[in-house]
C-alpha cells in the first residue's frame, strides 16, 4: 500500500469516527511539513461556523517543477451530506455561456455542491465537468488536455474514483493557479468535510502512490447554536465612550473565521448600554446595542483562541464605540454571533454565544485615601518569593494552590479600612494543553489559549485581602502572570504603584518548577572539637526546604578525614544515605593534639554522580575551662509577639512578617568567649543560655528559642546570641550560661521604651465595684499597664489621670475632679462614697490627662531630662491618645481593649444586695481551646488575658457562662479573669489538651 493511500484512509476513517463519537469538536492539527501543505490561511484551527465558513490554503515546495505545480488538486469529501459551497481563490464564476450564473452539481449523495472557479467565465470558458466513470459530462469545447476539471463522484459510476469515497474534487491546473479553498455551507445544521490537497500529475483524479500529497484534515463547519463562547468585559473607561471585551469560542472554532461575525453587546446595570449612532458598518446603521469586533480594524486582535476589542490600547482605555460617556456601575457583556451574511447585527440575525460575562464592576470605590498596594507572600514549603525578584513566585511541581495577599496603603502608611474594591487578573504565560487554572474571588477557568480571568475581593479592617491561585496538575514550566488593581473613588480600576513609589509592580509572576538541589550545609558549623564530635549535613532545595531525592534519585554523603590535605579513608570514611535532607556523622576526633584537620563531605546523586562537596574543620583542643561574659546587657522590652522555630520552616518565616519580629532589632546581644585550659578560644563548643520568658536568636543557626537555646561557639571560641523581652526589669533577669562542665551567669536588664504611649501598647482599667451602698467607702485603683502586663509609673507636674464622680457619688470627698498619677505599680487609688444619705443613679469616669506625664525608661538614653532610682524619665502626652476599633491579627494583643476614659454607671443602693453563695471562675481545655468558666457573676462585665491576648465579655448573659479560645494543644496557658476589672481568685495555668 502507498504513503499517501495509507494516509489518506486513516484520516476518512478517523474523521467519521470523530463524527459518529461526537469529538469532532477537537481542533486538527495543521499539516505543515510539506511537500504539499494544508492549512488555515489565519490561526490554526480547523473548525468554525456556517455562514463564516473556513479558507484553507495549500503551499508547494519550492523545489517542485511548475510541470508538476500547475497539477494542484483538492478533494473534497462531505461527510455530513449537506449542501455546501467551495470558491477557490475567492472568485465567483458562471457557466460556460458567460451569465454569471453558478455551476450546481448534485453527487451521489443527493446535495448540492456548489463549486465556483477562479476562471473568469468572459475570457476562458470552464473546462469540463465530469462524474467518475468511464463517462465525461463536457459543458465546454475546450480540450481536456488543459486538465481545468471539476470531479464529483456519482453512486456506482466507475471504480477508478470509488476509494475517494463520495467527494469532490478540483483540478485547477494552469500557471499560476489558486492555491486557496473557502468552504461554507446555507445549511442549518454542523456540517463535517475532510479537505486533501494534492498535484495529479497524471490528471485521473486519484491520488496516487508518488504522488505527493497533504494529510487529509476534518473541518467541521458548526450550526451557530451548537457554538458557545465565553465573553469578558475587561475594561469600560469612567468619562469615556471606550469599552474592551474579549470573545472566546470553544468547539476549537477558528477565532480568525468567524471574528467578522461576532459582535458584543454591552451591558450598564443589566440594560442593554446604547451605541454611538455614528459606528456603522458601511452604510448600514448598527442596532441594538451590537457591534462587530472587526468594524473597529484598529483595535481588533486575536492572541490564539482570544478574540480582543481594543487589545493595542493600554489597559485603561479602549475602543470609542458608546453612546456618550460610562459613568459609573455595574457592566456586562454578552457575545452574539450573526447568521444574516451582512453585518447589520439585528437581533433577529443574532445568536447569542453563551451566557453573559462576569460583571465588571466600576461603581465608585469606597476608598479616597488609597492610592497603592503592597504584596505580601508568605514562603511555605512549596513556594516562596525569589531572592532576585519580590514580584515572582517559584512554586514547587505538583503544588496545587498559592495565596497571596495585599496591604491598601495611603502614599507610605499602612491603610487601615475595611471595602476596598481589589481585584486579580490572570493570564496566561505558558500553560499544558490540559492546565487549568481557577482563582478565588473568580467562578472562570484559565486554560492555554484562554481568555484572562478576573477574580474580585474587598479588604478586611485592616486594609487587607488574600487571593488563593488553584493549578489543576501543577505542571513543571506552568507559569501565570496575575495583574492586581485596586478601584479608585471614581470607579476607576487602577494598576498598582510601581515598587519604587511605595507599591509593588503590576504584574506577579508565578512559575512551576521541580525540585532542584541549592544549598548543601554542615550543623550545627563549619569547624567542630571534642573528642567525638558530630556533624550533620543538611540538604535544602531552592524553597529552602530538605531534600532526599533528586529527580527521584536517592542522594547520598560520603565523608572522610583529610590530614595535611591528604584523604586517609583508613582513619575515617562513611557513605549514608540522606534522609529528611540529613546525613550525620559521628566519629573520633582524628586531629592531632594542638592542630587541625579536615572532613571533607561530598554529595552524591545516585552511585556516583558528585552534586557538590563541603569541608568541616575539626580542631583537637584542651578541654574547656572557662566562660568569659559581660555582668549584664540591657534593651528596651519589645511589643512583638514571640515566634519560635527555624526561620527556614515556611510557617515560621510568615509568623516572622506577621508579628514584625524578623525586622525587630529592640533587642540585647549577648556575647562571649568559651576558653579552654591554655586560654585560647574553644572552638565549636556548644553553649546554652536560658533565662524565664526571653526569646533567644540564634542568627548564624536562624532560629529563634523561648526560654533556652544552644549557641555553638566559632573558629575563636566566640559566640553571640540576641535577647528579646517581654517583661522590664530594671535590676537585671539572670540568665544562665554552661558550656559542657564550666557555667557562667550574666544579668538581662530591660526598660520600658521611650516612645511608650502609643494606642496599640498601653492598657487602662478603672475597676469600680458592680454594687456601690449608701454611706459607704470604696477604695477604687484605676491601674495603667502596657500590653505585657508591666506598670507604668508617672510624675507628670499636673498629674496624668482624672476621675470624678457625678450623680450620688463623690471622688475623696468632693465633688470636683480628683487628678493622680501612677505609682510604681501602675497605680493610682482613690476613695468613692455616696453623698451623706442618698442613693440612687450615679457615674464615675476616670479619663487619661492631656499632660505631659512622665514614666520611667533606660537612664542611659540621651534626650530626656531628670531621673530616678530605676531610670530616666520619659514623657509623652495621653491627649495624642485615642481609643482604637482595630484589632490587629498579627498580634496576640487585641488593641480594641484600650480606651482612654472609663466611665462606670452605678446605681447606689440603700443597702447590700444578699452576697452571692455560689460565684465561681475556673479554666479548662479541650480539643486546643482554653475554656474560661464564669458562675454567678449574670450582668458583670469579665475580661481575661489568655497567653497575653485579652478577651471581653461587656455583660455576661447569664449565671453560668464559657468562653473560649483556641490556642492549639500541647501548650502551657497562663489565664488571669477579671470581673468588673477586679482580678478574680490568682492566675490559672492550664496545659490545653
Amino acid at each position: 500500500m502507498s504513503k499517501n493511500l495509507t494516509r489518506k484512509g486513516l484520516a476518512f476513517g478517523a474523521g467519521i469516527a470523530l463524527v459518529v463519537s461526537g469529538l469532532a469538536g477537537a481542533p486538527a492539527q495543521a499539516d505543515t511539513t510539506g511537500p504539499i501543505t494544508l492549512v488555515p490561511t489565519a490561526g490554526t484551527t480547523f473548525n468554525s461556523i456556517l455562514q463564516s465558513g473556513i479558507s484553507l490554503q495549500s503551499e508547494i515546495d519550492p523545489s517542485t517543477t511548475i510541470a508538476k505545480a500547475t497539477s494542484l488538486s483538492f478533494l473534497i469529501t462531505n461527510l455530513g451530506a449537506k449542501s455546501v459551497t467551495a470558491k477557490f481563490a475567492g472568485k465567483a464564476v458562471g457557466d460556460n455561456t458567460g451569465s454569471g450564473a453558478k455551476d450546481s452539481l448534485v453527487g451521489s449523495l443527493g446535495k448540492q455542491i456548489v463549486i465556483d472557479s477562479d476562471v473568469d467565465p468572459s475570457t476562458t470558458a470552464l473546462a469540463a465537468v465530469r462524474f467518475s466513470g468511464s463517462t465525461q459530462t463536457t459543458v465546454s469545447t475546450q480540450a481536456a488536455s488543459t486538465k481545468k476539471y471539476i470531479y464529483v463522484t456519482g453512486a456506482g459510476n466507475g471504480a477508478d474514483l470509488a476509494a475517494m469515497d463520495a467527494g469532490a474534487l478540483l483540478n485547477l491546473g494552469g500557471t499560476g493557479a489558486a492555491n486557496t479553498l473557502t468552504l461554507s455551507s446555507a445549511a442549518t445544521t454542523t456540517t463535517t468535510l475532510t479537505v486533501q490537497s494534492w498535484l495529479d500529475e497524471n490528471g485521473n483524479g486519484r491520488i496516487d502512490t508518488f504522488e505527493p500529497s497533504s494529510d487529509p484534515e476534518t473541518v467541521i463547519l458548526y450550526a451557530a447554536s451548537d457554538v458557545s463562547a465565553v465573553t469578558t468585559v475587561d475594561a469600560i473607561v469612567v468619562g469615556s465612550p471606550n469599552y474592551k471585551a474579549t470573545v472566546v469560542y470553544g468547539n476549537g472554532v477558528n477565532p480568525h473565521m468567524v471574528a467578522a461575525d461576532t459582535g458584543v453587546q454591552i451591558l450598564f446595570n443589566g440594560a442593554v448600554r446604547a451605541l454611538d449612532a455614528t459606528d456603522q458598518v458601511g452604510t448600514t446603521q448598527i442596532q441594538d446595542g451590537n457591534i462587530s469586533l472587526v468594524t473597529r480594524t484598529a483595535g481588533l486582535g486575536i492572541t490564539k483562541d482570544v478574540i480582543t476589542m481594543g487589545p493595542a490600547i493600554a489597559d485603561g482605555a479602549a475602543e470609542d464605540v458608546l453612546d456618550g460617556n460610562a459613568v459609573a456601575g455595574i457592566y456586562s457583556a454578552i457575545a452574539f454571533y450573526n447568521t444574516s451574511g451582512a453585518q447589520t447585527f439585528l437581533t433577529a440575525a443574532n445568536v447569542r454565544m453563551g451566557a453573559p460575562s462576569a460583571i465588571l464592576d466600576i461603581s465608585a470605590g469606597n476608598n479616597a485615601s488609597v492610592d497603592k498596594l503592597t504584596l505580601d507572600v508568605t514562603d511555605t514549603a512549596n513556594y516562596k518569593e525569589t531572592a532576585t525578584d519580590a514580584n515572582e513566585i517559584y512554586v514547587r511541581t505538583g503544588t496545587k494552590s498559592v495565596t497571596f495577599g495585599v496591604q491598601a496603603r495611603d502614599a507610605t502608611v499602612v491603610l487601615k479600612a475595611a471595602n476596598i474594591d481589589v481585584r486579580a487578573i490572570v493570564t496566561e504565560t505558558a500553560l499544558d494543553a490540559a492546565a487549568e487554572i481557577t482563582i478565588s474571588g473568580s467562578t472562570g477557568k484559565l486554560v492555554d489559549g484562554g481568555a484572562a480571568i478576573i477574580a474580585y475581593g474587598v479588604t478586611d479592617s485592616n486594609g487587607q485581602a488574600s487571593f488563593t491561585v488553584t493549578s489543576k496538575n501543577g505542571k513543571k514550566n506552568e507559569a501565570i502572570d496575575v495583574a492586581i488593581q485596586f478601584k479608585i473613588s471614581t470607579g476607576v480600576w487602577t494598576t498598582i504603584n510601581a515598587k519604587a513609589a511605595g507599591g509593588v509592580d503590576a504584574g506577579l509572576d508565578i512559575k512551576w518548577f521541580d525540585t532542584a538541589f541549592s544549598a548543601f550545609t554542615p550543623k550545627p558549623a563549619a569547624f567542630v572539637s571534642g573528642a567525638n564530635p558530630v556533624v550533620t549535613f543538611k540538604v535544602t532545595d531552592q524553597w529552602s526546604q530538605p531534600v532526599s531525592f533528586i529527580d527521584d534519585t536517592r542522594l547520598s554523603v560520603y565523608a572522610s578525614a583529610y590530614l595535611g590535605g591528604v584523604e586517609d579513608a583508613t582513619v575515617y570514611a562513611e557513605r549514608v544515605n540522606v534522609v529528611d535532607g540529613l546525613a550525620a556523622f559521628t566519629f573520633a576526633n582524628f586531629a592531632a593534639a594542638g592542630s587541625t584537620a579536615e572532613l571533607r563531605a561530598v554529595l552524591y546523586k545516585g552511585a556516583s554522580t558528585e552534586v557538590t562537596t563541603s569541608n568541616v574543620t575539626v580542631y583537637n583542643t584542651a578541654a574547656t575551662s572557662a566562660i568569659n561574659v559581660a555582668t549584664s546587657f540591657k534593651t528596651d522590652i519589645t511589643y512583638t509577639d514571640y515566634v519560635t522555630g527555624a526561620t527556614t520552616d515556611g510557617t515560621v518565616a510568615a509568623a516572622l512578617t506577621a508579628t514584625g519580629l524578623g525586622a525587630d532589632t529592640v533587642r540585647a546581644t549577648i556575647a562571649g568567649n568559651v576558653n579552654n585550659t591554655t586560654g585560647s578560644g574553644q572552638p565549636g563548643a556548644a553553649v546554652t543560655l536560658s533565662a524565664a520568658g526571653v526569646l533567644f536568636y540564634d542568627s548564624a543557626a536562624g532560629v529563634y528559642a523561648l526560654d533556652t537555646i544552644t549557641v555553638t561557639s566559632n573558629e575563636y571560641g566566640a559566640w553571640t546570641v540576641f535577647a528579646y523581652s517581654h517583661t522590664v526589669n530594671a535590676k537585671g533577669a539572670a540568665v544562665s550560661i554552661t558550656s559542657g562542665t564550666v557555667s557562667a551567669s550574666t544579668k538581662l536588664i530591660t526598660y520600658l521604651p521611650k516612645d511608650l504611649l502609643t494606642r496599640d501598647n498601653l492598657s487602662f482599667s478603672f475597676a469600680v465595684p458592680a454594687e456601690l451602698v449608701m454611706n459607704t467607702t470604696y477604695a477604687v485603683v484605676a491601674k495603667l499597664a502596657d500590653k505585657w502586663g508591666n506598670p507604668v509609673a508617672t510624675s507628670g507636674a499636673t498629674g496624668s489621670v482624672s476621675i470624678v464622680g457625678n450623680g450620688s457619688v463623690q471622688v475623696n470627698g468632693v465633688t470636683a475632679a480628683t487628678v493622680k498619677d501612677f505609682n510604681a505599680k501602675g497605680e493610682a487609688t482613690v476613695f468613692i462614697r455616696s453623698l451623706k444619705d442618698i442613693a440612687g443613679p450615679s457615674s464615675v469616669t476616670a479619663t487619661l490627662l492631656a499632660v505631659t506625664s512622665q514614666y520611667s525608661i533606660d537612664p542611659a538614653v540621651t534626650g530626656v531630662t531628670g531621673g530616678d532610682a530605676t531610670g530616666a524619665l520619659g514623657s509623652d502626652s495621653f491627649g495624642t491618645l485615642a481609643s482604637t476599633t482595630v484589632d490587629v491579627t498579627g498580634t496576640a494583643w487585641n488593641e480594641t481593649t484600650f480606651e482612654k476614659a472609663i466611665a462606670a454607671e452605678r446605681d447606689v443602693v440603700t443597702t447590700a444586695s444578699a452576697a452571692s453563695a455560689d460565684t465561681k471562675v475556673n479554666v479548662g481545655s479541650f480539643k486546643g481551646y482554653v475554656a474560661l468558666y464564669a458562675k454567678g457573676y449574670k450582668g458583670q462585665k469579665m475580661t481575661a488575658i489568655v497567653a497575653g491576648k485579652w478577651i471581653k465579655v461587656d455583660s455576661l448573659a447569664s449565671d453560668f457562662e464559657r468562653v473560649v479560645r483556641y490556642t492549639g494543644a500541647g501548650y502551657s496557658i497562663t489565664t488571669k479573669i477579671y470581673i468588673d476589672g477586679v482580678q478574680i481568685g490568682d492566675a490559672f495555668t492550664t496545659m490545653t489538651k
